[in-house]
């Protein structure tokens, strides 16, 4: 990884977590697509405006989210048993060696994003809520400092929060309908819930019975959005409200985003990682 990598937003979470093109392919249809689709019907800016902002508050994102990464690869591993060791030796010491500075720079690039969808706020007389935004970034940190600290089935919770505030933060930004916390519990039910209790299957937290729930989780996640979809159709037709009709949308795009998975991961023979075997 060369050095001014490290202050280039995404480039490090790529790096670290995804291995493989199908896993960048996986990520792009289920983070900045989904949070696009959660924040552009929501919106009442110019298709110009929402593009501006929704571009600048992803990287405003991504940078501070990035700090969480990096100082549970350079930190927290150094106080575990068996530590996931993301990157090589080399590049650990660089980024141990630089990290205030990456850190730091991290910061400078998300107040340059933030800086511009304000400018763009003010310019433009949208309703962009810049408030909404930075709290939920800040929770974030917050929740991935916890997350870093804790070791405990309290990590679980924790996760919880990191995902919700991963999905909200943006469409908060842009919300401009009528019933906020209706659209949060509808964000939260289309991906974060599933990923929270998928992320409890590991064994270090000692819900056999959970994992044995799920078992495969190729398996599991299309019944999980028929399910949501089926819920969220009945809930749509019933009250009809902007909320809903986005979840409805949402579920049957991730219903068939998981079930074109499941099918890929027949053809390609995917394992469960090595945290998730119960008989390893």
């Amino acid at each position: 990884m060369k050095n001014y990598y490290a202050f280039l937003p995404g480039v490090y979470f790529i790096r670290s977590r995804l291995r493989t093109k199908h896993e960048v392919i996986s990520w792009i249809l289920i983070n900045p697509v989904v949070i696009l689709m959660f924040s552009w019907p929501v919106s009442e800016i110019s298709v110009a405006g929402f593009c501006i902002a929704f571009v600048l508050s992803f990287i405003a994102w991504q940078s501070t989210y990035e700090i969480g990464y990096i100082v549970n690869d350079m930190l927290t591993t150094k106080s575990e048993q068996s530590p996931t060791l993301r990157l090589s030796q080399g590049e650990r010491d660089y980024f141990e060696e630089n990290f205030s500075r990456i850190v730091f720079g991290k910061i400078l690039v998300t107040l340059l994003a933030l800086a511009g969808v304000l400018y763009l706020d003010s310019m433009a007389n949208t309703t962009l809520h810049v408030e909404l935004f930075v709290i939920a970034t800040l929770g974030a940190l917050l929740a991935f400092w916890i997350h870093n600290k804790v070791r405990s089935r309290a990590n679980i919770i924790t996760y919880l929060f990191l995902s919700s505030f991963k999905y909200l933060s943006i469409p908060l930004l842009f919300y401009a309908a009528t019933d906020i916390y209706l659209f949060i519990l509808t964000i939260i039910l289309s991906f974060p819930l599933l990923r929270t209790l998928e992320h409890a299957c590991k064994v270090k937290y000692g819900f056999s019975w959970l994992a044995s729930f799920f078992g495969s989780f190729d398996r599991f996640r299309p019944k999980y959005y028929g399910v949501v979809t089926l819920l969220a159709l009945g809930l749509a037709v019933w009250d009809g409200s902007p909320e809903l009709r986005i979840w409805l949308a949402i579920s049957a795009y991730f219903l068939v985003v998981r079930f074109v998975g499941f099918l890929a991961s027949r053809r390609l023979k995917r394992s469960l990682p090595e945290s998730y075997r119960w008989d390893s």
